[in-house]
């Protein structure tokens, strides 16, 4: 990667991938990503530091308290070492996740990091039903009495819409808009009263992929399965965004047939030959790269709608 191929992101933010190694088995090399950093510091507004996710995703029970404090501490090391080899305290950003202890939060914050990133755990007994729980817990130490975040906060995996406002975010990331427009799915806006898109009501996520079969139909989740007048309200809201339905054919092709991915979609793979989907018009239908458009653009209204800093939105309400 050269920085000339950067020119045109305007905030880019690298991960040390901890995450997938973890689930995966491997590991990071740590001085490889160090340089990497340092390498492109210049075009990096954000560099996560090397966090160490404790057990294994094979696991399927907590972590014991000592190889989480372990994790904390090496993970702690690593953050001091990142500052140590030259990057900017003001880029590099800790990461503190569900059951560590609150004593790791506090240190961060002491040890006066400008920004902190948040890690609900994703797998185990227990995990998603405690994210609230566990994200209320940490606004009492990085928010102050007002409820006015201290630090910046990064929310790793958190893309639900209720905690997107609910919480005083600077950043989060998530890939399940991604997986969800491979999967044929696009996320929709309600409608208010007046005829305005509201963005900030949790909202639909309807299939409009022409690769899901009839179980998906019957389900009721499918564009074509809705009435007629809400699959007007949807088009409605697609056509707004200059896209479109798009527009398919079908043929049948022998098994070695090579598909021009660009202009066709391999829609079935039979025992005897392949059912090809040529894109007549490109649309949320065939392809999956306006999909997936559609939904970025979907965050990045809601991104306009909840400006930093905010309060956390219901402080005194908190259920701790």
């Amino acid at each position: 990667m050269k920085s000339e191929d950067l020119k045109y992101v305007e905030n880019l933010m690298i991960d040390s991938g901890a995450f997938s190694v973890w689930k995966s088995g491997l590991s990071v090399d740590f001085n490889e990503y160090i340089r990497f950093c340092l390498k492109y510091k210049d075009d990096l507004q954000v560099i996560v530091a090397l966090d160490v996710i404790p057990g294994s995703a094979k696991e399927k029970t907590k972590p014991t308290k000592e190889a989480i404090e372990k994790a904390c501490v090496e993970g702690w090391e690593n953050y001091l070492k990142m500052l140590s080899a030259g990057l900017p305290k003001s880029k590099v950003v800790p990461v503190f996740h569900q059951f560590d202890d609150w004593k790791w939060l506090e240190k961060y914050l002491e040890f006066g990091c400008p920004y902190i990133g948040l890690a609900t755990i994703k797998t185990g007994i227990g995990a998603r039903a405690n994210h609230r729980i566990w994200l209320d817990q940490c606004m009492k130490y990085v928010c102050d009495s007002e409820g006015n975040p201290k630090v910046k906060l990064h929310g790793f995996g958190i893309m639900k819409s209720s905690f997107l406002q609910r919480y005083p975010w600077y950043s989060c990331d998530s890939t399940r808009w991604i997986i969800q427009a491979a999967h044929g799915a696009l996320i929709i806006p309600r409608k208010n009263i007046d005829g305005s898109w509201n963005f900030l009501k949790t909202p639909h996520r309807i299939l409009f992929s022409t690769k899901k079969g009839e179980s998906a139909k019957a389900k009721g989740n499918h564009y074509e399965s809705l009435s007629p007048m809400i699959r007007k309200t949807l088009e409605e809201y697609i056509h707004s965004l200059g896209m479109a339905l798009g527009e398919s054919s079908f043929r049948t092709e022998p098994l070695t047939y090579k598909l021009d991915r660009a202009h066709e979609n391999l829609f079935e793979k039979r025992k005897d030959c392949l059912i090809i989907e040529n894109k007549l018009v490109r649309g949320v239908c065939n392809d999956y790269f306006m999909r997936q458009k559609v939904n970025k653009m979907f965050f990045e209204t809601m991104q306009r709608l909840l400006p930093w800093p905010r309060k956390f939105q219901f402080f005194e309400q908190s259920i701790l």
